[in-house]
């Protein structure tokens, strides 16, 4: 693969950036090709004619965030499919105690349409305990994925993260970072922007460690995920997912509307 023009961005040492900056290092509309939705578009029609639906929720999650105005067609074959798989997993979360996935599912269901999909309170007080539970183990990656998607289902969740909470999860964000310089990393270098992505939507006020070397990692991490669908035939779902966290992470504003979902202004 070419050398890429942004991995040498941070040679120089990390820079700070204004909002501006950090606006113009990302912006959807230049950085994903007609070609890269006409890819994406083709995988999830593909998904539906399976009826693959946990797999076709996860693109349109993706394709919902960077481009609102998507829509897909959901009729009632299509999302009650996807409730189906949803169920499954809620039936086996409830005997195992692991909620990360189905937190994930569900999310992506109320981005897709917020006013449509509603959880029950139990489910959410059952995804809490398996929350806590993360909290308990330091296991700060799986702890913000979760809480991100209980916020996004429901805006009103509090999570109680005091300095020390938020401490352990920006230095766990910087090693991150520096995963970045190592080659053979690739399966744990997407870690930096979902967690960065989960910290933001949890409290935007937190600063993060988000300099333009950061961003270099970043934008170079993005092109090699299309070389790879592109060379190899391989799926977007992962070229898309990294695009959406990255715009997320770019916006000027975001915030999780009283309904739930997921609003970002760029």
């Amino acid at each position: 693969m070419p050398k890429n023009k942004f991995e040498s961005v941070g040679e120089s040492g990390p820079e700070e950036l204004s909002d501006a900056s950090v606006t113009s290092l990302f912006d959807p509309e230049k950085e994903i090709k007609k070609e890269d939705w006409k890819n994406i578009k083709e995988e999830l029609e593909d998904r539906r004619h399976h009826g693959s639906w946990s797999d076709f929720s996860e693109r349109a999650m993706a394709m919902k965030i960077l481009d609102p105005s998507q829509e897909f067609d959901l009729d009632d074959k299509a999302w009650n499919g996807m409730k189906e798989e949803m169920e499954k997993l809620r039936s086996n979360s409830q005997h195992s105690g692991d909620w990360l996935l189905f937190s994930k599912r569900a999310m992506s269901m109320k981005i897709i349409d917020p006013l449509k999909f509603n959880l029950d309170q139990r489910t959410l007080d059952s995804m809490r305990v398996g929350l806590e539970k993360f909290r308990r183990n330091s296991d700060w990656f799986s702890f913000l994925k979760q809480a991100m998607a209980m916020k996004i289902l429901d805006p009103s969740q509090e999570f109680n993260l005091d300095q020390k909470a938020w401490d352990n999860m920006k230095d766990e964000l910087h090693r991150d970072k520096v995963d970045f310089q190592m080659p053979g990393l690739h399966g744990f270098k997407e870690n930096f922007s979902n967690r960065a992505m989960a910290m933001k939507i949890l409290d935007p006020s937190q600063e993060l460690d988000l300099d333009q070397e950061a961003w270099g990692y970043m934008k170079a991490q993005l092109e090699r995920h299309s070389y790879d669908s592109e060379l190899y035939n391989g799926s977007w779902l992962t070229f898309f997912d990294e695009a959406a966290a990255m715009k997320i992470l770019a916006a000027k504003k975001v915030e999780v509307p009283k309904s739930g979902g997921l609003k970002v202004e760029m």
